[in-house]
């Protein structure tokens, strides 16, 4: 019997892990710019503890962790994959992320 519970199980687990989900709103979004999300670099070092973040279309902001220091303009128009990491952080004027991949729109946002 516990053969048969593990192998139910792993047939469940492989099923499950080969079930993708589609991206149901990214109709105004090119094949390329799949899980990209457009932000603007903003300089927020008035603000203690913080340095160049990221405003979102929502005005909420994200605290990058590892923005190379040549993007570091302000009013700079880039698309961005990230992934939450929510680290605790100084700034506090959002949540924290981690770049996966950046592209550079260049030109400043408006």
């Amino acid at each position: 019997m516990n053969f048969f519970s593990f192998s139910v199980v792993v047939i469940y687990l492989l099923i499950a892990s080969c079930c993708t989900r589609k991206n149901a709103g990214s109709a105004n979004v090119s094949d390329n710019d799949a899980g990209y999300e457009t932000l603007i670099v903003i300089d927020y070092s008035d603000l203690s503890g913080c340095g160049f973040i990221f405003l979102r279309n929502d005005s909420s902001k994200l605290i990058p962790e590892n923005l190379h220091e040549s993007l570091k303009h302000n009013n700079l128009k880039i698309k961005v994959k990230y992934t939450v990491t929510n680290k605790p952080n100084i700034c506090m004027a959002g949540k924290t992320i981690d770049i996966i991949d950046l592209k550079r729109e260049d030109k400043p946002a408006q």
